[in-house]
């Protein structure tokens, strides 16, 4: 049975819910080699379960074109409200270990989508050369 702590409901801004856990190695070998992926993408598509809107349909997001998606089943990332996007990036990332959340900041956890720094945070991430993953203030 899995650990309840690692996973965890989250309401976001459109009203929706949707069940998040944090990221794990495994996440980055099931994504599609073809596609191009950024660390959002990865959340978005490998550690979500099935978002719940509030009219009472169940979505799971894909990895995949909208044109070749479920209607009634699946949606991509681009079809997602910008503010769920960073609720659930924001969210996993805290759960992950990647960004710690502070009171009323909002904070970009990927380096690649935020010129290696997350101004919000006040860290700054380091090249893997530098002898270390964590952020140090900055």
């Amino acid at each position: 049975m899995p650990n309840p702590v690692t996973r965890k409901l989250i309401e976001l801004p459109s009203g929706a819910r949707v069940k998040i856990r944090p990221l794990s190695i495994f996440d980055f070998h099931n994504i599609d080699p073809k596609v191009p992926a950024s660390g959002s993408r990865v959340i978005l598509t490998q550690c979500t379960g099935q978002i719940r809107f509030k009219d009472g349909s169940r979505k799971k997001i894909v990895d995949r074109h909208f044109d070749d998606t479920d209607d009634l089943t699946e949606i991509t990332p681009e079809e997602l409200d910008q503010a769920d996007i960073e609720k659930i990036v924001t969210a996993v990332s805290s759960m992950s270990g990647i960004i710690r959340e502070e009171a009323g900041s909002k904070s970009k956890p990927f380096p690649e989508e935020a010129g290696n720094q997350c101004p919000s945070a006040g860290a700054t991430l380091l090249p893997e050369s530098a002898g270390g993953s964590e952020p140090v203030a900055g």
